[in-house]
């Protein structure tokens, strides 16, 4: 509905000889450029939480912000430059802003190794720099991203995820664009908008909803991207109307943090010790209140192949109403902490 992709649910592909086997770790270096007291082998921060007397590229942080040492586009301090391509024509690469948001300053390797509060600072980073980027008015689609394990496209292993922001627009930011905007040229005074009618439908039927409060809604979609797919979305949110993840309040994030770590932690439960993405879907930064938020959760239980390669269609082992059904048996959510506890008294962001 939100994108017009199609899915096909074969669940007696589960039982390949390809499923189930174990996941190989990435390798780990002798030398951890995000270990603490390893500044120097990354660029300098662009944000960090840190303790008020430490000093900026030194020891005493608990997250740090800094470029991505080898960037998917050029950043917008730097002039575009031309690349010699083998038919002698001139290349322009892309620019934008890539980041690596560095999790935690010891080496753990897993979401769900996180406390509640270590992810909910995760996700203010991905606020604040969100909001830095919606302000700069440099950029058109900003993709933010975490890769986790091998099969998920992970180099390292180290938690961190990724914020890469571009001056132009992807295909799938322009369909979901072309689906509200069409829906707001017809729409008629009580006509829903896609993002209530499919909310609503999930809400409706029940059978695909993981957990629904008056803040955040967690729910295996119809239509899921993969197997044990998990997407958490915002209760109140309206397109045309929907609040900017760059404005949600630290109560959410707290709220979205645990309902987050304690999923991550059921589907290592259920599925063993999964690669998987998690991706936060947003709006144009200039049109942020086009259609709502959502932070995907995507296992990688299977494998991208010649089928899916082909079609822009997606094979699934797992029904969404079997899965968001295991989870609700197996999910035991951790309690929210204090919002004062996402910046202790010592620390301070800068």
């Amino acid at each position: 509905m939100l994108t017009g992709r199609q899915v096909i649910v074969a669940a007696q592909r589960s039982s390949r000889p390809s499923q189930g086997l174990p996941v190989p770790d990435i390798a780990d270096d002798m030398y951890d450029p995000f270990l603490e007291g390893h500044e120097h082998d990354t660029p300098r921060e662009r944000l960090a939480l840190r303790r008020c007397d430490s000093v900026t590229d030194e020891p005493g942080w608990l997250l740090r912000v800094v470029p991505n040492r080898f960037p998917a586009v050029r950043d917008h301090s730097t002039e575009f430059e031309t690349l010699s391509a083998p038919s002698s024509k001139a290349v322009v690469s892309a620019t934008g802003i890539h980041e690596v948001v560095i999790e935690c300053p010891d080496h753990r390797r897993r979401l769900a190794d996180l406390s509640v509060v270590e992810v909910a600072r995760v996700l203010t980073a991905w606020q604040r720099r969100l909001q830095f980027l919606c302000e700069s008015g440099n950029v058109q689609a900003v993709s933010i991203f975490r890769n986790e394990g091998v099969h998920a496209g992970a180099s390292l292993s180290h938690c961190h995820s990724q914020i890469l922001a571009t001056r132009f627009s992807n295909r799938q930011l322009r369909q979901r664009m072309a689906i509200v905007h069409a829906f707001l040229n017809r729409r008629s005074a009580d006509a829903l908008c896609p993002y209530q009618q499919w909310l609503q439908s999930e809400r409706t039927d029940t059978t695909r909803i993981v957990s629904a409060d008056s803040d955040l809604v967690v729910v295996c979609p119809f239509a899921s991207r993969v197997s044990w797919h998990v997407r958490f979305c915002s209760s109140n949110d309206r397109c045309g109307q929907a609040v900017s993840f760059a404005q949600v309040t630290q109560s959410v994030l707290l709220s979205l943090a645990v309902k987050l770590l304690s999923t991550a932690r059921a589907i290592h439960d259920v599925c063993g010790s999964v690669c998987f993405n998690l991706a936060l879907v947003l709006p144009p930064p200039e049109q942020s209140e086009l259609f709502p938020w959502m932070l995907e959760l995507l296992p990688r239980t299977g494998q991208l192949a010649g089928f899916e390669l082909l079609t822009e269609s997606d094979i699934i082992t797992t029904a969404p109403e079997s899965a968001a059904a295991r989870l609700r048996d197996v999910i035991r959510w951790n309690e929210t902490p204090d919002v004062t506890q996402l910046c202790p008294p010592e620390f301070h962001w800068r």
